[in-house]
């Protein structure tokens, strides 16, 4: 019985990553307009990004299509900017995949501006 909850939480940890990412997947390939793998600045800053504020109080980062639940407002410039300089890590002016989900390693969840 111990090895096998042992089994389930080494099976639990691993697998935790693909079921917290697959949201941001969604969001950055609806982001990177071109499909060339990397979101530009100009593609983050033209996009129609929200901040969800869900019932337990925590913010997310979503697009407007994407809003199920929740209290939904537009990112201001001066937000996008911010997330935009926490994102982009090698300031190549693109984030790419490795940087997306860098980005915050439990989804997009926004500090308070």
């Amino acid at each position: 019985m111990k090895n096998e909850l042992i089994v389930f939480a080494v099976f639990f940890a691993l697998s935790l990553p693909v079921f917290c990412s697959s949201a941001d997947d969604k969001l950055f390939e609806k982001l990177d307009k071109n499909s060339d793998g990397s979101v530009s600045m100009e593609e983050f800053m033209r996009s129609d990004i929200v901040v969800v504020t869900r019932e337990d109080g925590k913010q997310e980062l979503q697009h407007k299509d994407f809003v199920k639940e929740g209290k939904a407002a537009a990112l201001s410039e001066m937000q996008k900017r911010k997330f935009w300089e926490q994102a982009d890590h090698n300031r190549d002016g693109r984030v790419d995949r490795k940087e997306w989900s860098r980005a915050s390693p439990e989804g997009f969840v926004l500090w308070r501006f």
